[in-house]
């Protein structure tokens, strides 16, 4: 959609985008990425199970 607003030419069935075109999409896309970062760095962390205490299993065993 961004590109195609930004049409500088068509040749021989070729398409040449602008400049503006271009840095457009790419800003877009590295935009989308940083969000995407900062979404997976506020994820909670998972927390490690934790292991039975030696003190339980031998009060089971008992």
């Amino acid at each position: 959609m961004v590109l195609n607003s930004h049409i500088a030419t068509v040749a021989n069935g070729f398409v040449f985008y602008t400049d503006g075109g271009i840095r457009t999409g790419f800003l877009i896309a590295a935009g989308a990425s940083l969000a995407g970062l900062l979404l997976a760095l506020a994820l909670p962390r998972a927390q490690p199970a934790a292991q039975p205490s030696d003190d339980l299993a031998a009060q089971a065993v008992a």
